[in-house]
């Protein structure tokens, strides 16, 4: 085979290769997402990413608010969050595991998130014990709370500075 040809072989070798890569290509995420009201279940917003744009593998964990899923596409805070938001979840921030988007970036030192109801196995103490954080959260955060009513990215009053 003569040099010339060689060396085309091998570039159009190279580009059939990136061009299988580009089309097996998968993102793997994680996302820390919370819900708007209590208890809501994940598997309608689950079942939407699979749906919508093609999800692989997924899962949420209610404890620490994650979820994790492997996409063939690139997906951005804002489109997951258009995705999950019909749902009643919210996403602060989604990661690849190089780098992380998040628009949450002034939040108050101390703001803290709106309370997870856990399941202990007493419903009476589960139920008291949520009800009562809600309403001390509610109380000392009553602009976050009116942002997570509305859908809106719970920020804080001073989060513009």
């Amino acid at each position: 085979m003569r040099p010339f040809t060689r060396l085309l072989t091998v570039v159009a070798l190279i580009i059939a290769l990136c061009h299988v890569n580009e089309s097996t290509a998968q993102y793997s995420y994680q996302a820390e997402v919370i819900p708007l009201t209590p208890m809501r279940s994940p598997k309608p917003m689950m079942s939407e990413l699979v749906r919508t744009i093609g999800v692989i593998d997924v899962s949420h964990d209610h404890g620490t608010r994650s979820l994790q899923f492997t996409s063939p596409t690139a997906v951005s805070l804002q489109q997951l969050r258009s995705l999950i938001g019909p749902h009643g979840f919210f996403a602060i921030r989604v990661s690849d595991g190089r780098q992380s988007e998040s628009d949450v970036k002034s939040l108050d030192p101390m703001y803290e998130l709106f309370p997870s109801k856990y399941d202990t196995g007493n419903e009476i103490e589960d139920n008291t014990r949520y009800e009562t954080a809600k309403a001390q959260w509610i109380l000392a955060h009553p602009l976050e709370y009116d942002a997570l009513v509305k859908g809106e990215h719970p920020v804080t009053k001073d989060s513009d500075k």
